[in-house]
């Protein structure tokens, strides 16, 4: 008879486990479900901005602009693009997002271009990228590359160009357009100067149970992440901001330093622009563009402040070295700029992809 209580117990026991992964497993498919119909209605809440009130009916872009942001695991540098095909926006088969070309000139130089998601192109169609525009103004005697990708640091974009270098892959001119991501990742998330984003994260998931990284891999987890992610990421961070806010100028200088001395070994000219966020409130604003600020904690509105002043001490009056703060380019600039904290239109795009040729001889003299 204690026999059967115990079976029946360990029995109900197994049911409830099994009930409970069966709710989770449904779940996780049914909140997948209600993406992809939201998905086929609705758009990325940036295509109704003013910056775009005269781009005409984008509703095609965005939508392959969201097929698009599937990510794969890459050595070095943690994560790459899956390959995408589309009208407006494509990812070639080695993951890199696809410059606009014309056909070439025989001995036409390579430019690489190296950044985060701002080089990449997030809201904007192939054409109207950094690199892209780089190319349709400079011509078929050079040969753009777009080698930005969602999230990097300048860490990760010098592990990229070292391992093109591996493979043989030797440019002319290298352009790294860098400050926003690395002034993220160093003073709010995950708040270690050099660190790209989550990483640790995952690596800590890794050691878990299948489980436990089936439902960290899970459409429910990342929805929960999304409602919960800016939890008491202030107090974390408050007190460490000025220190990091130096740690992460210290560390570029470093980045500038390596790379540098790479370009010498591989006879390629090197540039280093600091780019300009939103965030760092240096711009007279539009109204909505004062509204991204509105809803963005003090906290890090004072870190992006400080690293953008830090920035301009650090970077300015150096352009003997190839190294440039255009923190403050868009200052000046009348009408809508920015789609977020950090990304820009064609127009914003465009006055970037100038300022290389303006800044950088070797692309000026065309």
């Amino acid at each position: 008879m204690k026999l059967k209580k115990i079976a029946g117990t360990i029995g109900y026991i197994c049911f409830l486990t099994g009930a409970v992964v069966y709710l989770l497993i449904i779940t996780n498919y049914l909140v997948k479900a209600g993406y992809f119909v939201q998905n086929q209605f609705d758009i990325d809440e940036r295509a109704h901005l003013p910056l775009f009130d005269e781009a005409g009916d984008l509703t095609e872009f965005w939508k392959e602009h969201e097929k698009s942001w599937n990510m794969r695991f890459e050595p070095y540098v943690h994560w790459k693009r899956e390959p995408f095909e589309g009208t407006y926006l494509n990812v070639d088969e080695n993951g890199h997002r696809v410059t606009v070309k014309p056909v070439l000139s025989d001995s036409a130089k390579k430019v690489f271009v190296f950044g985060g998601s701002t080089v990449w192109g997030t809201g904007v169609m192939d054409i109207h990228t950094i690199p892209s525009i780089l190319q349709e103004e400079l011509g078929p005697d050079f040969d753009v590359y777009n080698y930005g990708e969602m999230g990097w640091v300048a860490a990760q974009e010098f592990n990229m160009l070292l391992s093109l270098l591996s493979k043989g892959e030797i440019p002319d001119i290298v352009i790294f357009y860098d400050g926003g991501n690395d002034s993220f990742a160093s003073v709010y998330s995950p708040a270690i100067p050099r660190d790209p984003q989550n990483v640790r994260n995952h690596e800590e998931a890794l050691k878990t149970s299948y489980l436990y990284r089936m439902i960290q891999g899970s459409t429910l987890r990342k929805t929960l992440r999304r409602l919960t992610r800016n939890v008491n990421w202030d107090e974390v961070v408050r007190d460490s901001i000025d220190v990091n806010s130096m740690e992460l100028i210290n560390l570029y200088n470093h980045h500038i330093k390596q790379v540098q001395a790479i370009a010498e070994a591989y006879d390629f000219e090197v540039y280093f622009f600091w780019q300009p966020i939103l965030l760092s409130q240096s711009r007279q604003m539009e109204e909505y563009e004062l509204e991204f600020i509105n809803k963005t904690s003090e906290v890090r509105l004072d870190a992006e402040a400080l690293i953008y002043e830090k920035a301009k001490e650090a970077f300015s009056s150096r352009e003997e070295e190839g190294v440039f703060f255009i923190g403050d380019i868009f200052n000046e600039v009348e009408g809508p700029i920015y789609m977020d904290w950090i990304h820009v239109g064609e127009k914003g795009n465009r006055i970037i992809a100038d300022e290389f040729i303006h800044r950088i001889p070797s692309l000026g003299d065309q």
